[in-house]
């Protein structure tokens, strides 16, 4: 793998780069955050209640008898 991403570097460093090109003027863009709320709140709970179960689920296995073995 890390030799594939030699290979697919290697064009990147090799491409001229255009040094008397001005740099464009960026626009700015406005962010509203009401419409996306929703997924940030369920993305929110989805992260708590996945810690929450795995750290229930940890204490079931080390309950039973499980865990790593030293």
């Amino acid at each position: 793998m890390t030799g594939l991403a030699v290979i697919m570097t290697i064009p990147v460093l090799l491409a001229p780069l255009h040094a008397g090109t001005a740099p464009a003027e960026t626009a700015t863009a406005k962010f509203a955050i009401a419409p996306v709320l929703i997924y940030l709140a369920g993305y929110f709970l989805f992260g708590a209640g996945y810690i929450a179960y795995m750290t229930f689920m940890i204490a079931y296995v080390r309950d039973a008898g499980g865990g790593a073995k030293n």
